[in-house]
């Protein structure tokens, strides 16, 4: 029995030392897998992407081969005034760090599609913003004016740039003036007190006037964004095109916590 015992514990001590020796070594093939390998291959190998944006594509494949990349072509995009045919965008960015063979994203440009601008007055604005989308024109709110029209329901166009029959480009701007109805005897000033900005702008414009001077005054009375005060005061009459300055709440300071620290007296 005392041998068998002995054996057994000969046997669970070897059994011990060989785990400890399996995960000894587990451990060294991980650390070296996973830290020292990547160091050593990583080593001197990173260099900073070229910037292939501005050239043509053919131009950016070429640097990218010397410069040991690979380049893959995305679908192009509308390049506003770069010439067909440059890169416009690319990933990774210029100037980060990659291993040579990496895949280098670029986005070619190319030009908008050509056609002629058809006539949208008469038509109410919603209905001219969808065609003008539709040809993927841009109708900007900042490039959209207002006037008053006889002839023209409000609402409706009065007057296009560029002109009805133009040829016209996708991404390109359109500008259109807005109706507002006939003209009447005389313009009465809208209320613009506890609107927003955009609101108040939105009304004077409609109202045949035009926006004014912005300042801004702190308080905690009234809603930041809102308007507290307006240079013509609501329900007279006005001529058209007479400026209307406004005043619009900011949020008030914060006080500062920090105190002036008094000095200790000084003994005598």
């Amino acid at each position: 029995m005392t041998d068998e015992r002995v054996s057994g514990n000969r046997l669970r001590t070897l059994g011990a030392s060989a785990l400890l020796l399996f995960l000894i070594l587990f451990f060294v093939g991980m650390v070296t897998d996973w830290v020292i390998m990547p160091l050593y291959t990583r080593h001197g190998a990173e260099k900073p992407v070229p910037t292939f944006e501005g050239m043509t594509v053919l131009q950016a494949k070429t640097l990218a081969e010397d410069e040991g990349f690979r380049i893959i072509e995305e679908p192009a995009k509308i390049g506003g005034n770069a010439p067909e045919g440059t890169v416009l965008e690319q990933r990774p960015l210029p100037g980060s760090f990659s291993k040579p063979g990496r895949v280098i994203h670029i986005v070619p440009a190319r030009a908008g599609t050509a056609s002629e601008i058809p006539d949208l007055t008469g038509l109410d604005q919603r209905t001219a913003e969808v065609e003008c989308r539709n040809l993927g024109l841009l109708v900007s709110p900042s490039g959209t004016s207002y006037d008053f029209s006889a002839i023209v329901p409000k609402g409706g166009i009065v007057r296009q740039r560029p002109a009805p029959g133009s040829p016209v480009i996708s991404g390109q701007a359109v500008l259109l003036t807005i109706s507002l109805g006939p003209r009447p005897n005389a313009i009465i000033v809208p209320t613009l007190i506890d609107l927003s900005l955009h609101e108040a702008r939105q009304a004077i414009l409609e109202s045949g006037l035009k926006l004014g001077e912005i300042t801004r005054k702190e308080t905690n009375i009234f809603t930041a964004g809102t308007v507290i005060a307006q240079s013509l005061t609501s329900g007279t009459e006005a001529e058209q095109d007479t400026e209307v300055d406004l005043v619009v709440a900011i949020p008030e300071a914060e006080p500062s916590d920090s105190l002036e620290e008094t000095p200790p007296p000084q003994a005598d």
